[in-house]
């Protein structure tokens, strides 16, 4: 198959000189992805568009609040259904979709802070929306030293870029995992092996799924240590996923522990169980935050 060239940027890199002020340097490369041309099919989640590495002198911390990205390419920037900021594999920031009208974006990543004298690599991870067109060509970039914000006012930011990678989106769509998240039906008090919340996983008629881990946010108030020895289970009590110590802040990350096949046109119900550590001051409410937060993969039925 013969690729055209997207026309996005005629040298290999370019550099934008820092932004006019005095004190404090925060320089930033936009380096390329592995694969400038890499092809994805529809309802593909997590694909790295962007790899930002940050570096800030030695005259301070740099606090960095905002990235706006802007979408190149020859398809439609509503082909990506969700935009978002990962540090070593985590997702730190909300998911953002790009603007209809100029194709930008901005992400707010959380507690990105750039030590003195030190570095620190992000990326920006896209996801495909399940109606996407087909050989729709996509590529990030950032525009400008200005589309990057930060809290210091005494903050010179130097921008170099490097050739982007695009995406292409082909094939048709693979399917796909909803997962709802219930309250538990018994009450919740102190002691060991509590019923958490309860999981409903719907998977689509197109293939068959494979799930590979889910991350859980509580939006109560518990935290840490409140919560230990969590695991998810089905309803006859078989363990699917692996026993995970403790909350991480308030984050639960449960891996399939072997990855759990689930048929085509099913509805699966789960639990969460775990210890509770803390007083009934303490709130769960397990919800998941991003529909990439849950990682699974397709395989044909046939």
């Amino acid at each position: 198959m013969f690729l055209i060239a997207l026309p996005i940027i005629t040298a290999l890199s370019l550099f934008s000189p820092p932004v006019s002020a005095s004190g404090r340097v925060l320089s930033v490369i936009q380096q390329a992805v592995v694969g400038t041309e890499r092809s994805y099919p529809p309802g593909t989640q997590r694909i790295e568009m962007l790899t930002l590495k940050f570096t800030a002198s030695c005259d301070g911390n740099v606090n960095v609040q905002t990235l706006t990205v802007r979408h190149r390419g020859a398809g439609d920037p509503s082909d990506i259904s969700a935009l978002s900021v990962f540090r070593d594999g985590q997702r730190i920031s909300h998911e953002e979709i790009l603007s209809a009208h100029d194709g930008r974006s901005t992400l707010r990543p959380d507690s990105l802070i750039i030590p003195s004298c030190s570095s620190v690599t992000i990326s920006v991870l896209a996801s495909l929306a399940p109606s996407a067109a087909a050989n729709g060509r996509h590529a990030l970039i950032i525009d400008r030293p200005q589309d990057i914000g930060v809290l210091e006012k005494d903050v010179s930011i130097s921008l170099q870029r490097q050739l982007p990678s695009v995406v292409q989106s082909v094939g048709p769509y693979q399917g796909g995992v909803t997962i709802e998240t219930l309250p538990s039906l018994l009450p919740l008090w102190y002691g060991n092996h509590r019923m958490l919340a309860r999981l409903l996983v719907t998977v689509d008629a197109v293939h068959d799924q494979t799930l590979q881990s889910i991350l859980l946010t509580n939006d109560g108030s518990a935290r840490g240590m409140d919560l230990q020895h969590l695991v998810l289970q089905r309803t006859s009590g078989e363990l699917v996923t692996g026993i995970v110590d403790r909350l991480n802040g308030r984050l639960l990350r449960l891996t399939f522990d072997p990855p759990l096949k689930l048929p085509r046109s099913t509805i699966t119900l789960f639990s969460l169980s775990g210890d509770i550590r803390a007083s009934n001051r303490r709130s769960v409410h397990f919800i998941i935050a991003a529909p990439s937060d849950v990682l699974a993969t397709s395989s044909s039925s046939r």
